[in-house]
């Protein structure tokens, strides 16, 4: 685009005020324009030119690099954004956030796993912090951390003096947070109630019976969760109340108010 192009444009931009109104640093800049998400123009000094839209589609780069998208994905993305209708830029952009959202409760599930692991050995070298013994066999230095043991979740007890100590073993996590995934999966709203949030799936009896089972395995080994399931003509609510000191840990598992 030649110079005369951009002085028909309300605004012009420089490099250094593109990258003041976008967050961008300027050699991110150069790198977009290298792998072609944005295309600035030049001056007659040879300078690069930015235009509004440019500096929109900027913004709109940055607002996907947040939801954790590679360039390959915002490239595709972009290139329905130039179509000018929001409608197939949503489409792709949910079936995208709804792979990372995936990856993400995978990456939960592992790292649950691997807290239980260390809070196990963390309470079998307390418990042995006085041997004086060389390290060997029945030493807590080797320990396995196989056992299921009551693992804190947030260091401090909810109401009622209830503890936050989940007592699933932890090989048994990553399973527990794939069935909770498959059943919300098929959730077709969530509401905020008082101390919680309420979780819609449509009238069917197996997952109100699926909801039904998970609820009652939850409780089972986290007793600070309060789980109230209501079948209804329209549909099966799943009530999740927690202490506020819990309320990450509703969010992380059962999703935000939609």
């Amino acid at each position: 685009m030649d110079s005369k192009a951009y002085s028909a444009r309300m605004s012009a931009y420089r490099i250094s005020e593109v990258a003041a109104r976008t967050g961008f640093s300027p050699s991110a800049l150069r790198y977009y324009e290298d792998v072609g998400l944005v295309r600035p123009g030049r001056n007659r000094s040879g300078y690069r030119v930015y235009d509004d839209r440019s500096v929109e589609r900027l913004r709109f780069v940055g607002r996907a690099k947040q939801l954790g998208l590679n360039l390959d994905e915002i490239g595709g993305l972009l290139a329905l954004w130039d179509g000018d209708r929001c409608a197939p830029v949503a489409q792709r952009l949910r079936t995208l956030v709804g792979a990372r959202l995936s990856e993400t409760q995978a990456r939960i599930a592992d790292l649950a796993a691997f807290a239980a692991q260390l809070h196990a050995v963390a309470a079998e070298l307390d418990a042995d912090a006085g041997n004086d013994r060389p390290c060997g066999a029945g030493c807590a230095c080797n320990a396995s951390a196989t056992s299921a043991r009551p693992v804190a979740l947030a260091g401090a007890a909810g109401h009622d003096g209830v503890p936050l100590v989940c007592t699933l073993e932890a090989d048994a996590v990553p399973e527990r947070l794939d069935a909770w995934q498959e059943v919300l999966d098929q959730a077709v709203g969530r509401t905020e109630i008082d101390g919680g949030i309420r979780v819609r799936f449509p009238a069917h009896a197996q997952i109100a019976a699926e909801v039904a089972r998970l609820a009652a395995a939850e409780a089972a080994c986290c007793s600070f969760f309060e789980f109230t399931v209501q079948v209804r003509v329209d549909g099966v609510d799943l009530d999740v109340r927690a202490p506020e000191v819990a309320a990450a840990l509703v969010t992380t598992l059962f999703g935000v108010a939609s």
